[in-house]
């Protein structure tokens, strides 16, 4: 696929994900709403700026951004939220579902972007990764989540059971393993 398409396409998740946010803004409930719909606040006014942002990359770049509604949703990744209510930890869900395909399109634009020797949008590109980063790790903390949380081998859970000074399994809590993508299995 073209380099720019693929720029393109990140810019309709963008944009998508501007009114996903703002729809989670509005119509989140629950005991958090108040700290959740001031974040959410902060959020969509991030990703409009990053819209622009990609848009005028695009354009000094001699290339046309997606502009209308209409393209955006032709070739979004990203899917759109029915407007309905919905409960605070649900939306975080949401939110970090699509974050997730954010930081993995970023982290495949910042390699095209060195391959095209295009060292400012590699730059722009690995700025987003840490910004969505930090949003990752803060929704899964508000969730009680830990984003570190990772399989264990036999080998790793003894050697941490020798750290901790024994092998006693009241004082060992059973770890949680994570499918890489911040999603809990047992």
């Amino acid at each position: 696929m073209d380099f720019f398409k693929k720029v393109n396409i990140y810019l309709a998740n963008l944009t998508v994900m501007y009114k996903k946010v703002h729809n989670l803004h509005w119509n989140v409930q629950g005991r958090i709403f108040f700290g959740l719909h001031l974040k959410y606040d902060e959020l969509y006014r991030e990703f409009q700026d990053k819209i622009d942002e990609v848009a005028e990359r695009l354009l000094s770049l001699g290339h046309t951004p997606v502009s209308s509604y209409r393209e955006v949703l032709a070739i979004a990744t990203i899917q759109e939220r029915e407007s309905k209510p919905v409960e605070c930890e649900e939306s975080v869900r949401i939110f970090l579902e699509d974050l997730e395909d954010l930081i993995e399109d970023s982290y495949d634009l910042t390699e095209l972007c060195d391959d095209q020797d295009d060292p400012a949008g590699a730059d722009l590109f690995t700025g987003y990764i840490a910004d969505f980063e930090k949003h990752r790790w803060m929704f899964r903390a508000l969730l009680g989540e830990n984003a570190a949380d990772t399989e264990l081998d036999d080998d790793d859970e003894q050697a941490e059971k020798d750290a901790q000074g024994g092998s006693n399994a009241s004082q060992t809590k059973s770890s949680a393993k994570s499918d890489g993508n911040g999603k809990s299995k047992k």
